[in-house]
């Protein structure tokens, strides 16, 4: 079986509540049977704080209440201190768990102000971010180096956000899309000044090119071409405020190979010509 495991005290393993601070991860783990049939974990009055497991992938069981569920991939399952913790997983299933458990005077509002109010399952999705993010924890508080305290709280603070943003985005129309328009946009967003070819795009992408462009619309109220184009404007006017190169250069530095196109754009798209943007923003700075 692989078990990593880190703790923030090595000596106490059955959890504690500590309020000394607002939020403070006692321990986190990485476990995956390998050889092992069956692992089972029951505490019949839980512990003193907060847990957290993800299922990145394979199947798991857990009681809630007086009967077992079994939580597929991308689940997050939560448990609040002094409720009853009994799940166990089979070799069979291809289990791959991450776990947390924390405290703090703030960790009852973390989860709270983030829609989890109660122990339970939470579908959210299988993704990759979230195993980094737990081993990001795992390895702080187990090399517990400067600072570690506060960037494992981070990292947990950054998993409990991600789990409210795709909570909330799962009941948007195209949420099985939605990766490939965050990847679009990160795309965009490294390759603005490329010629970049949208209809290849979306085929790499096993997406027609009307498809794309509509649910990139829905996504982001524009089309990729303007997307590019926004991207492309929002550089050169960092440009124009914090340089000194010249409009010619500028429009070649994002992707423009023609000056005169290149400000016939930006004044479409601001009002201004690029140097009168310049020239405005300037005598209002001074």
């Amino acid at each position: 079986m692989l078990n990593i495991t880190g703790y923030y005290q090595e000596e106490v393993f059955e959890g504690i509540e500590d309020n000394s601070d607002d939020i403070i991860v006692n321990s986190a783990g990485h476990q995956k049977l390998i050889t092992k049939n069956k692992f089972e974990t029951v505490r019949p009055c839980g512990r003193r704080d907060f847990q957290i497991l993800y299922v990145a992938s394979g199947l798991g069981h857990y009681k809630l209440g007086n009967s077992f569920e079994t939580a597929e991939e991308g689940t997050f399952i939560i448990y609040f201190p002094n409720h009853e913790q009994n799940y166990h997983y089979f070799l069979c299933e291809n289990p791959e768990i991450y776990w947390i458990h924390f405290t703090g005077y703030n960790a009852l509002s973390l989860l709270e102000n983030s829609g989890y109010s109660h122990t339970g399952f939470y579908k959210i999705a299988r993704n990759n971010k979230y195993n980094e993010l737990f081993n990001r924890i795992i390895q702080e508080i187990q090399l517990k180096r400067s600072n570690y305290l506060l960037l494992s709280k981070l990292y947990l603070q950054e998993i409990v956000a991600n789990m409210s943003r795709d909570s909330s985005e799962h009941n948007t129309p195209h949420y099985s899309k939605n990766d490939i328009i965050f990847n679009a946009i990160q795309f965009f967003q490294c390759n603005y000044k490329q010629d970049i070819n949208i209809e290849k795009f979306a085929l790499e992408n096993n997406l027609s090119y009307n498809y794309f462009i509509k649910i990139f619309k829905n996504f982001t109220q524009m089309t990729p071409n303007q997307y590019v184009i926004q991207a492309r404007l929002s550089k050169a006017k960092n440009l124009l405020l914090d340089s000194n190169y010249n409009v010619c250069e500028i429009a070649a530095m994002i992707g423009y190979d023609n000056p005169l196109y290149f400000s016939h754009i930006f004044k479409k798209y601001t009002g201004n010509t690029p140097t009168d943007f310049r020239n405005k923003i300037r005598n209002i700075a001074t």
